[in-house]
């Protein structure tokens, strides 16, 4: 079984990022740079009326190194209370929507072979303006 022989600290911030020494199956040593980050939320809110899902579009500095203005996202936020409360915080925020009839879907790891970035998911199948 894979095993963890040391971990560091590279950098302490709003991220971190650690270096992680591990002893594979095979007993190779390897280095794993690994970025960690707090749990998040995200959320689609469906237009039935439309057929479409939200999403919202925000200048991103990865996505303009590489040379992109800007990219479609779903509307998400770092948790910083329960995971429903937040996501309806951030599609008011992001996209001026209320959400009601919020449902979980479950729970993903963003890119798990280098972030500990946990992501709760739902969806509100009947999506109303800030405004109605």
């Amino acid at each position: 079984m894979t095993e963890i022989l040391s971990s560091r600290a590279l950098y302490e911030g709003w991220l971190n990022l650690r270096l992680v020494r591990l002893r594979m199956d095979d007993g190779v040593e390897c280095e794993r740079h690994v970025v960690e980050m707090r749990r998040a939320v995200a959320v689609l809110p469906y237009d039935p009326e439309r057929r479409v899902a939200l999403v919202v579009s925000m200048p991103r500095t990865p996505v303009m190194l590489a040379g992109l203005p800007d990219m479609l996202e779903a509307i998400a936020g770092i948790l910083e209370d329960e995971p429903a409360d937040c996501a309806r915080r951030e599609a008011l925020e992001e996209a001026g929507v209320a959400l009601d009839m919020m449902e979980p879907v479950g729970q993903i790891w963003s890119i798990p072979s280098v972030v500990t970035e946990k992501i709760d998911l739902y969806e509100d199948p009947d999506v109303k303006s800030a405004n109605d």
